[in-house]
């Protein structure tokens, strides 16, 4: 999943390493810009 510039990728990379198939990681941006806030299904990663 590309990452847009300016958020913390080693804490997503980490947490995505050891949620399980049927998790969800939730991804929300907590910049200013209210369109990247979004769910994203493990089973995608």
């Amino acid at each position: 999943m590309p990452m847009p510039y300016g958020w913390g990728t080693g804490g997503i990379q980490l947490t995505a390493s050891v949620i399980g198939e049927n998790d969800v990681l939730k991804v929300i941006d907590q910049g200013a810009d209210d369109t990247t806030q979004r769910g994203v299904d493990s089973s995608v990663l």
